[in-house]
């Protein structure tokens, strides 16, 4: 049979063309042209098989496979195409004279999982096959050689035996397996429902979110109100239950921006610190999440160095560990918050080096036993009952730890209490608080034309009043849309204060890009109580809600100061200096 009458899908292969371009003439079969009809046939049957084939022709079994084979001779291919068997594979000759002697005779043979030693890349290799073997006859029907399937299954073997070798190491360790079993069937249940529950959290979390904004907004028009009635009254008798409204609303600021952080997928915004001041503002919190059967104790070490992370994902890190050791406390009992300053030598399990500070959280509850111990982190993995938790708290301690340049530790034992460790670096600078003394807030721009743009009626007039019995023009827009239109008709503006999420179709985002291009040199202040809006406003000047009175006028003249700033030719060229961007 000649080359161009063979079919298109068996030319296709590797190992036809090299069985049309070898020389058969210098093997027992002849050359190819004179191969009878019976044998060509075969062999291109063979040649487009997926399966790996290799004939055994003639007495002394001249090797003929595909493509599927030559994978499996690995470095024997392609010396193997064309030499007998016994001569191809010397190391099993024994094993093939019998396949050649069986076959030769009319008789078939089939091994599963058979066990021989190859070399195929030229060392010795433990090789494991099932193996069908049968005879190729002539057109009249005389065995004229073995056509032998081989596939093989070492992987399946290796695998296998690893998992006896573990089952076994496991029934040493534990005589009860069954139970282990049971037991480890009822978690990946436990997993599914997680799954489950997860995605119920995620809706309850957008909800939160909803709901924290609004209350933010009742926030902002409660403190607007606390300051214009101590503006517009001079009873010394008032001051302390302003300052008290005001105290409280600053708490339920803190509140709102915590259930943002449980709502909202957020953004390390990484500063430097005070752990101790941090652990201070929290006792309160922290005390009304234990049951009142847990005492509290406070360990912050001397001489804390100041560390470099998001102070929000620390706070919800540190709860979620005071929650995890509560629910881990079935009865009374003791839990430890402390820190101490810590360094990481060369070598450290976590690839850390240099200056930490390790916070740690410390109970007397159940413990966890070592198979829990490696998987606590994993994603959705809780032993809690269903319904008690989402599996996701120590996950997302672990991810804030390493997103810091930290790590985090765990210590248990059954029975005999836990104890977690956030391992947080050094910062290089100190915290903003302890940076310089505040400075006196600026006396209002008298006259300065402000357009301010909030939906909500209530919070809208509160600031504007407020802000217009401080001296400032002030212009409501009650949407973004409103707002740009404003602009678009050449409002004269000297600054632009926004809520940042608004409906419509322009944001606070979109609204300050398009004043930027409308009003040049305008500066612009947005406020937002989403943290996540933060990423999308870099190079602003953002107030976060609900802020108090003081704090939006410092805000709005340190914006209008850099506008002025700008405005002011330059000494030199030298001495030239980009506006602000606010």
């Amino acid at each position: 049979m000649s080359d161009s009458s063979l079919p298109d899908f068996v030319l296709r292969g590797e190992m036809a063309a090299l069985v049309h371009r070898f020389d058969w003439s210098r093997t027992s079969l002849g050359a190819r042209p004179a191969w009878p009809a019976w044998l060509a046939s075969i062999t291109d049957i063979v040649l487009a098989s997926p399966v790996p084939i290799v004939m055994l022709c003639g007495a002394d079994g001249v090797m003929i496979y595909n493509d599927a084979y030559s994978v499996f001779a690995g470095g024997r291919h392609p010396d193997l195409l064309g030499k007998p068997v016994l001569e191809g594979w010397p190391e099993v000759a024994d094993f093939n004279r019998r396949v050649m002697d069986v076959g030769l005779r009319g008789g078939t043979l089939s091994f599963r999982d058979r066990h021989l030693v190859l070399h195929r890349h030229g060392v010795p290799e433990d090789v494991w096959m099932d193996l069908n073997y049968s005879p190729i006859r002539d057109a009249d029907g005389c065995p004229r050689g073995v056509l032998a399937i081989v596939v093989e299954t070492t992987q399946r073997i290796v695998a296998e035996r690893r998992r006896r070798e573990a089952e076994e190491a496991l029934r040493q360790l534990n005589a009860n397996l069954e139970q282990i079993v049971d037991e480890r069937t009822r978690e990946l249940r436990r997993a599914e429902e997680q799954l489950h529950h997860a995605q119920r959290m995620e809706a309850v979390g957008q909800l939160t979110g909803g709901i924290a904004h609004d209350f933010n907004n009742l926030l902002q028009a409660l403190s607007a109100c606390l300051t214009m009635i101590g503006r517009r009254s001079a009873e010394p008798s008032l001051r302390p239950i302003l300052e008290a409204g005001q105290q409280a609303v600053s708490r339920g600021g803190r509140l709102t921006q915590q259930l943002m952080a449980f709502a909202r997928h957020q953004t390390l915004r990484p500063q430097p610190f005070d752990i101790r001041d941090r652990l201070v503002g929290l006792s309160g919190l922290i005390e009304r999440a234990l049951r009142a059967d847990i005492a509290v104790r406070m360990e912050p070490g001397p001489g804390l160095w100041p560390v470099e992370a998001d102070p929000t994902q620390f706070e919800l890190a540190l709860l979620n560990l005071v929650v995890n050791a509560r629910d881990a406390t079935p009865g009374a009992g003791t839990l430890a918050i402390g820190a101490e300053n810590f360094a990481c030598q060369e070598g450290d399990p976590d690839g850390l080096a240099g200056q930490f500070v390790r916070i740690w959280v410390r109970d007397t509850g159940s413990g966890m036993t070592p198979e829990v111990l490696g998987r606590v982190f994993e994603p959705f993995f809780t032993t809690k009952a269903v319904g008690k938790g989402s599996g996701l708290g120590l996950s997302q301690v672990y991810g804030f730890c390493r997103q810091s340049g930290g790590a985090v530790r765990i210590e248990s034992t059954p029975g005999g209490g836990t104890t977690v460790s956030m391992l947080l670096p050094r910062a290089a600078g100190i915290p903003a608080e302890e940076a310089a003394a505040p400075s006196p807030a600026p006396a209002p721009t008298r006259g300065a034309r402000l357009l301010v743009v909030e939906d909500d009626p209530l919070v809208a007039r509160l600031v504007a009043s407020t802000l217009g019995d401080l001296g400032y023009s002030v212009t409501l827009a009650a949407s973004g849309d409103e707002a740009l239109a404003r602009l678009e008709a050449r409002l004269p503006i000297d600054l632009l204060f926004s809520d940042m999420v608004m409906p419509g179709t322009v944001s606070g985002a979109v609204l300050a890009r398009e004043a930027g291009r409308l009003c040049p040199g305008v500066p612009v202040v947005l406020a937002t109580g989403y943290s996540e809006d933060l990423a999308e406003l870099s190079g602003l000047c953002i107030l976060a809600k609900p802020y108090r009175i003081d704090e939006l006028t410092a805000t709005i003249e340190q914006a209008l100061a850099g506008r002025r700033d700008a405005a002011q030719p330059p000494l030199s060229a030298d001495a030239a200096q980009p506006p602000l961007l606010v």
